[in-house]
């Protein structure tokens, strides 16, 4: 119940006892220097996001050293920029994801 509440963006009221305070921000939201500060945040829910500035990344990154989590959802605009993906979010190995993005399978 406490991750459908978090993750429902239309779940105006959250439920008692939830300690889930979810918050949607657009990408261009999340560019402005007033999300700089990650640390009130437990955990960022990248959600089909298309691509991410390096900024944006070393923010994800210092607030991913400090305990917090990340977590990438991939969808349709994310496959479509794989090269952006493996660029800044993988890094040569360097970067956040723990693997390089090689394209996007079907399932049988």
């Amino acid at each position: 119940e406490y991750l459908h509440t978090a993750l429902d963006p239309s779940a105006l009221k959250v439920s008692v006892g939830n300690p889930a305070r979810p918050r949607t921000v657009s990408l261009s939201e999340f560019a402005e220097a007033a999300f700089a500060d990650l640390s009130a945040v437990d955990c960022v829910f990248l959600c089909d996001v298309p691509g991410l500035t390096p900024a944006q990344v070393a923010r994800l990154d210092a607030h991913l050293k400090r305990g917090g989590g990340v977590v990438i959802g991939l969808g349709p605009k994310a496959a479509e920029n794989l090269d952006t993906y493996n660029e800044v979010l993988f890094n040569n190995g360097n970067g956040l994801l723990p693997g390089k993005l090689l394209g996007v399978k079907k399932a049988n």
